[in-house]
C-alpha cells in the first residue's frame, strides 16, 4: 500500500503587475479533484490502483500573481473499489490514506512553487528559514 507515482500535468503561472508595497500570499492546501480506479501492470501482475487528480494554488495580491499546479498521484491499496465508491458518493477520502496523500502532494507542490516563484521574481509561497545574528 502506498504512493507509487506522481506526475504534474499542468502548471499555470504569472507574475502579475509590478510589485509595489506589501504583497499578501495566499497558498491553498492541495485539493483532491477526482479519484478513479485504474489498472496498472506491476511486476507482470495487473493491479488495481487509484488515480488521484489534484490541484494546488498560490495567489499574490494585490498584484494578481498566480501559481497553479495540477496533476495526478498513483496510489496502491487493496481497498480501491471501496475508496472510489465513497468518493463518488460524498467526495471524501478515507482518513487513513488522506494524510499521507495530502502531505506528499503538499510537499511536492510547495517545492515546485518555490522554483516557479523564483523564476517569476515573486516571493516564495512559504517563509523560508533565515540565519540571524545572535547578540
Amino acid at each position: 500500500m502506498g504512493i507509487i507515482g506522481y506526475r504534474i500535468e499542468k502548471i499555470e503561472a504569472k507574475s502579475g503587475n509590478k510589485i509595489e508595497g506589501e504583497i499578501k500570499i495566499a497558498s491553498s492546501l492541495p485539493k483532491i479533484e477526482k479519484i478513479e480506479e485504474k489498472k496498472l501492470n506491476i511486476g507482470g501482475v495487473e493491479t488495481n490502483i487509484l488515480g488521484i487528480k489534484f490541484s494546488y494554488n498560490v495567489n499574490y495580491e494585490p498584484i494578481k500573481g498566480k501559481i497553479g499546479i495540477s496533476g495526478e498521484l498513483l496510489y496502491t491499496t487493496e481497498d480501491t473499489k471501496e475508496i472510489t465508491e465513497n468518493w463518488k458518493k460524498d467526495k471524501k477520502l478515507d482518513k487513513k490514506i488522506a494524510l499521507p496523500i495530502l502531505n506528499y502532494i503538499l510537499k511536492k507542490c510547495v517545492m515546485q512553487s518555490i522554483k516557479i516563484a523564483e523564476d517569476l521574481q515573486l516571493p516564495p509561497p512559504i517563509k523560508l528559514p533565515e540565519f540571524t545574528v545572535k547578540n
